[in-house]
């Protein structure tokens, strides 16, 4: 359905960075995920997937500059850094905060936005050993003790809104798979290009046309901080979306949910997790949302748009649609 990437991707997940996880940069970085439902997600930074960093800062600035056409107008090297233009205001890359000139020396203030090894296909499961088990095992306490906290300034730039007032502006109701949601409007025509898709592979896909009829609500906008974090939601900006069916087949949708009935919840196998359609996951990916299905901290009913990790993961353009989207 997708084409195939142009080049052979990492295997991703912390489950397997014991044994086949390389570093290409010492800039922090994150391998593993959000996951969201309604004040269900989580922060993606932990002090483990900080080691293991794949991408140049170029590279990165670059699959920025490609995925939001509508909202970043140049990419520049000033001041010794790499830094962005929206608005006629300068985000530095600071290490991976992306901060305000203003306060960009200050990065050691804040923890980096994630830009992660992400899968065209999911791995074979395997489970946690070693360090990264005892990590996993140790990750709410220490998140409740010390919350992950991104500054929120570049997000706010892209999305156009810096609270709940100004998020909440941008914000539109629309339809989706006969469901209601409210979503960011700049992101209307991706979603309906996504439903489009959907609707035609499912007349002759009998999995994915089940699918959409086990679907009872599509949860989008919905401004607040990631569970146990200081950080924004995606959710916050009307950039992600969760499917919520009318029953989960008694399987696990969602790690931290997963972590108050089964201690060692890094152990479930994906059979014991509610997983969606591959085909489903397929266009939403070839539209420019990332699937929480794939996240070590998974969510598997969780997509939020983030084009520029699918573009730096080897997704091209001729792999995804980026559509040069307009706020106005």
């Amino acid at each position: 359905m997708r084409p195939k990437n142009s080049i052979i991707l990492l295997l991703p997940l912390i489950l397997i960075l014991a044994s086949t996880l390389t570093c290409a940069s010492s800039e922090p970085s994150s391998s593993v995920q959000s996951l969201s439902v309604e004040n269900a997600d989580t922060d993606p930074e932990d002090e483990l997937a900080r080691e293991f960093h794949h991408f140049e800062t170029e590279d990165i600035m670059q699959a920025l500059y490609q995925a939001y056409p509508h909202r970043i107008q140049q990419i520049a090297f000033l001041n010794d850094d790499w830094a962005l233009r929206i608005d006629d205001a300068w985000y530095y890359y600071a290490h991976g905060r992306f901060l305000p000139e203003a306060i960009h020396q200050n990065w050691e203030a804040f923890d980096p936005i994630p830009f992660y090894t992400y899968p065209e296909d999911l791995p074979p499961f395997s489970r946690p050993v070693g360090r990264v088990r005892e990590h996993l095992s140790t990750i709410i306490e220490r998140w409740e003790a010390d919350p992950p906290n991104r500054n929120p300034a570049f997000l706010n730039a892209i999305w156009e809104g810096h609270d709940r007032n100004t998020t909440s502006q941008n914000i539109k109701t629309t339809w989706f798979l006969g469901r209601q949601l409210t979503i960011h409007r700049s992101l209307l025509s991706v979603l309906a290009s996504v439903e489009r898709e959907v609707r035609f592979f499912a007349k002759e896909d009998p999995e994915l046309a089940a699918y959409i009829e086990s679907i009872d609500t599509v949860s989008g906008y919905n401004y607040r901080e990631i569970a146990n974090t200081k950080s924004l939601s995606y959710h916050s900006y009307g950039a992600a979306i969760d499917l919520l069916p009318d029953y989960y087949e008694q399987k696990y949708p969602y790690w931290l949910w997963a972590s108050n009935v089964v201690d060692d919840w890094y152990d479930l196998p994906y059979e014991q997790r509610y997983m969606l359609p591959q085909s489903l996951v397929d266009i939403f990916e070839r539209h420019g949302f990332l699937w929480g299905g794939k996240w070590l901290l998974f969510d598997t009913i969780h997509f939020e748009y983030r084009p520029e990790i699918l573009l730096l993961n080897g997704f091209t353009n001729e792999g995804i649609i980026i559509q040069n989207i307009r706020f106005h």
